[in-house]
């Protein structure tokens, strides 16, 4: 049982670390998604006023 508990806690770090870059990484490309698209809809307005 000691030795168990001891496995699991050895383990948890690293899948808590895992999580956390795994949603970072998400976030990261769910905000450069964002920006590439606001910055697309920027130049179709800015298109527009110019023509």
């Amino acid at each position: 049982m000691d030795r168990g508990h001891r496995g699991a806690a050895k383990r948890l770090p690293q899948t808590i670390k895992g999580s956390v870059a795994d949603k970072l990484a998400v976030l990261h490309q769910h905000a450069f998604c964002r920006s590439v698209s606001l910055t697309r809809k920027a130049v179709e307005c800015h298109a527009r006023l110019v023509r």
